[in-house]
């Protein structure tokens, strides 16, 4: 997780295992920041798939040991 807005590259971040950026969306990690990085070839698809691996299975590690987290589910 970084700081709050201390993140300046998001690819640099991104391959340092960085998977959750403060506070939120600032830009660096939208959709069509992303997809560029992609079609660039700066990013490869098994980056952001190590990125989703990492904070699936914090979540998942959560539920097992939270009855709140373990309820919760996307289409909230």
């Amino acid at each position: 997780m970084s700081d709050w807005y201390g993140v300046y590259s998001l690819v640099r971040s991104l391959k340092a295992g960085m998977d959750l950026e403060m506070p939120g969306e600032n830009g660096l990690r939208d959709a069509k920041s992303v997809d560029r990085r992609l079609l660039g070839y700066k990013l490869k698809v098994d980056d952001i798939k190590a990125c989703s691996k990492r904070v699936l299975g914090l979540a998942q590690r959560l539920a097992s040991t939270n009855k709140e987290v373990g309820t919760w589910s996307i289409a909230r």
